[in-house]
């Protein structure tokens, strides 16, 4: 399959599927299959923020430029509410440099303990170190002020605002946040 990624972030994925896993804490943090992902569904099936990484994972199904992660506790990995996901759309920045937009879940058992920094900011490391990503971003609703908090304690900036749906109530805006490889952009370094 056509991929427009850097041939060395491709090739860093592909082993990072096959081989890779990453260790914070009592946290295993590898890449997740559309199994996995079911299971959590059936866990919590009224989960917005789940559905929406759900749709993530059916794309990831079909195109190597979308990696699904899985952070699960080394205490008990098949307990679904120790766990969270993540998911990295690969691409290019304006600049033509490798960038990803990240996406992540928690189990509401975990919200409010700080684990969601944790992984961003290990999640983030690894894609700038290991896998040689330039820049990463997101979008939080404009409202999620926690949400917001989480990202900015990890290491991101707020970058602006984006126009999303239109509702039948309101114009729903989200906050874009961006995140640099400090290597390449040493402003940036936190």
């Amino acid at each position: 399959m056509a991929t427009t990624l850097a041939p060395h972030v491709y090739r860093a994925l592909i082993n990072f599927k096959l081989h890779g896993a990453l260790e914070i804490e009592k946290y295993e943090i590898r890449a997740a299959d559309m199994d996995e992902c079911k299971q959590l569904a059936n866990t919590y099936p009224h989960d917005d923020g789940l559905d929406s990484l759900l749709q993530r994972a059916k794309i990831a199904q079909k195109h190597e430029d979308v990696l699904i992660l899985k952070a699960t506790d080394f205490e008990d990995p098949k307990d679904p509410t120790n766990a969270a996901i993540f998911a990295l759309t690969f691409g290019e920045d304006e600049n033509y440099d490798s960038s990803a937009e990240i996406e992540y879940w928690i189990a509401p058992t975990h919200h409010g303990k700080g684990l969601a920094i944790k992984l961003l900011k290990a999640i983030s490391d690894h894609a700038f170190y290991s896998w040689g990503v330039a820049s990463l971003k997101t979008k939080a609703l404009k409202n999620a002020l926690a949400y917001q908090y989480t990202l900015e304690r990890a290491g991101f900036e707020k970058a602006g605002t984006l126009k999303g749906k239109k509702t039948k109530y309101a114009q729903v805006l989200h906050a874009l946040y961006t995140k640099q490889n400090p290597r390449l952009y040493p402003q940036h370094a936190g």
